[in-house]
């Protein structure tokens, strides 16, 4: 099944190197399908996602809220996700 809309977003680990605590940046997607949300570590059915919601942090970036029936997941944006919610939106409204 082809993907309707996929957004980048970026997931920062934190980890110690050589004696230093270090910051490893992973540049990942988020995909919409009609019938489910992918992400890197987690898949959800459409009917388990109750809302998607974003908060602009600073500059163009910010944070998107999955909320779903396994509580609220965080995935930080480097730009707002207008055209994401758009699709979210219009796909929830036809279930």
């Amino acid at each position: 099944m082809n993907p309707l809309i996929v957004q980048p977003y970026v997931k920062v680990e934190r980890a110690m190197i050589d004696f230093e605590q270090k910051s490893i940046v992973h540049h990942c997607e988020l995909i919409i399908y009609t019938d489910r949300i992918k992400t890197d570590r987690h898949e959800f059915p459409m009917k388990e996602v109750f809302d998607m919601s974003y908060k602009q942090v600073g500059g163009g970036e910010g944070f998107l809220y999955l909320h779903t029936v396994f509580g609220v997941y965080s995935y930080m944006l480097k730009d707002h996700p207008a055209e994401v919610l758009k699709v979210y939106r219009s796909l929830q409204a036809s279930i």
